[in-house]
């Protein structure tokens, strides 16, 4: 059904796109935030006006951020670690059969961390003419996924901020599908997914799949809330999984539907993985 070198894949993916770039662009793209211009010079014996070409170039290409642009780039130290496994890649062939289901084809909401591996899969299994928006506020991921954007010649905006701004602004009706690849709490998304919904920026027909973290850390928050609303099934194991279903109903109404559940734990090296749920939800009316 999928892959079983699935794990190896980004290894041989990031090697692929490290062979695109020239050794003083690569030394550039890795020390442009570590060093200053002069030193990066020097140690490449580079003019100033061919430094400031390379940079150029690389600035368009997506490779680095401008300096002047450096301060509306969003870090963080946070390090998201669930791309990979077998029922990670299961998870995706779920998302692509709904996908496949609707119709739909057009432009796609989505997180596509470093190698772009569910966007790829879907211009591959689905349709080419899939285009993307990517958002990605890491800063080391982001200039790794604008990398495999230009290796791959994906069709993709890239944004270097949280997937947030994208959906409080985005039009109704403007993406086909979203892929809220979040892998977080549902306390730290659920402004999202509530406006995505409320604000349908998915078309009739298209398909919304969530994917969190099925635990909760926060004491009061709205996975509390939410089982207050329906407290029949807060059971023992499933207060989490309650709450996002509960929640989803809330904001979906009578114009989205549940359409799949699926719950998933890929083994880390370090021991148990956490324990996800992928929820995938399609916009009625």
């Amino acid at each position: 059904m999928f892959n079983k070198n699935q794990n190896n894949m980004d290894t041989v993916l990031e090697q692929e796109v490290e062979q695109e770039l020239s050794k003083n662009d690569k030394f550039i793209v890795e020390n442009y935030e570590i060093l200053k211009p002069k030193d990066i010079r020097e140690q490449l014996n580079l003019s100033l006006k061919a430094y400031r070409g390379r940079t150029s170039s690389l600035v368009r290409n997506g490779l680095i951020i401008s300096k002047s642009s450096q301060k509306k780039t969003t870090t963080t130290k946070r390090k998201y670690t669930n791309a990979n496994g077998v029922k990670k890649a299961f998870a995706r062939t779920r998302m692509i059969k709904h996908i496949k289901e609707s119709g739909k084809v057009g432009k796609v909401l989505t997180l596509p961390f470093k190698y772009c591996t569910f966007e790829r899969k879907l211009l591959k299994e689905v349709s080419p003419k899939f285009t993307f928006v990517g958002c990605e506020r890491d800063k080391e991921i982001f200039f790794m996924m604008l990398a495999t954007v230009i290796h791959h010649k994906l069709k993709m905006e890239c944004s270097p901020f949280e997937i947030g701004e994208k959906i409080a602004t985005a039009r109704e009706n403007e993406f086909v599908h979203a892929i809220l690849d979040y892998c977080g709490q549902l306390s730290s998304c659920y402004e999202d997914i509530r406006l995505t919904m409320e604000r349908n920026i998915v078309v009739v027909g298209g398909t919304i799949a969530i994917t969190l973290n099925n635990r909760k850390t926060v004491i009061g928050g709205i996975e509390d809330e939410m089982n207050r609303l329906n407290p029949i099934g807060n059971q023992e194991g499933y207060a989490v999984e309650n709450a996002i279903l509960t929640f989803l109903t809330k904001i979906g109404g009578f114009r989205y539907s549940i359409e799949e559940v699926m719950k998933y734990s890929d083994p880390k090296e370090s021991g148990r993985g956490s324990n996800m749920l992928l929820v995938i939800v399609k916009r009625l009316k």
